[in-house]
């Protein structure tokens, strides 16, 4: 058994508790303790998300800010198919 990868996580409700808090704010710790991929999710703008990568990310995650509002759990209301071809031309280059 080993670890494939980890996860810097900030979950939905701890964001709410303690507001501005992100997993950006870990990532660089984690990245520098470790020598496999890292991903950071929770509460990232697409923005965001795609920045991980330049901050040495292996793997980009993009949940919510696909579907849901910033605020509550309801239809973010954007064109999902256009968001996603974008972040894919980004990440692909």
């Amino acid at each position: 058994l080993g670890v494939d990868y980890i996860i810097v996580h900030t979950g939905f409700d701890e964001r709410n508790m303690i507001p501005g808090l992100s997993p950006l704010d870990d990532l660089g710790p984690v990245l520098d303790a470790v020598e496999i991929p890292v991903q950071a999710v929770g509460g990232l703008s697409i923005e965001q998300a795609l920045d991980t990568r330049t901050l040495g990310a292996e793997i980009v995650v993009f949940g919510a800010p696909l579907v849901i509002s910033n605020d509550a759990f309801t239809a973010a209301g954007s064109d999902f198919e256009s968001v996603l071809r974008e972040i894919v031309k980004r990440i692909k280059g």
